[in-house]
């Protein structure tokens, strides 16, 4: 499967672009990826969305985290992939 580049994951919002992610390849998956301004700060959320009248929508259930918050995410995501592996999880494929 080719990659899709980042124009691709747009969306326009109140004037602003803000970039969603599907974390599945399944188009009515409920939980994204949203990067977007609120206020003037750049926020990276994971949340679970609902749709309404053909929109999606930011629902209660998620995080947002700001800029600093995400570069430390990512400062301990192999420490979080070697510990999915110790409790047994399988990174290598689809399955849990």
């Amino acid at each position: 499967m080719a990659e899709k580049g980042l124009d691709s994951y747009s969306v326009q919002e109140k004037k602003e672009t803000s970039y969603v992610f599907p974390l599945s390849d399944d188009e009515k998956a409920k939980k994204r990826i949203q990067v977007h301004k609120f206020k003037g700060k750049i926020l990276f959320d994971i949340r679970e969305l609902y749709c309404k009248d053909d929109e999606w929508l930011p629902g209660k259930k998620g995080i947002s985290l700001r800029v600093e918050d995400f570069k430390k995410l990512k400062e301990l995501m192999p420490l979080v992939e070697e510990a999915i592996v110790a409790l047994g999880g399988n990174l290598d494929d689809d399955s849990e």
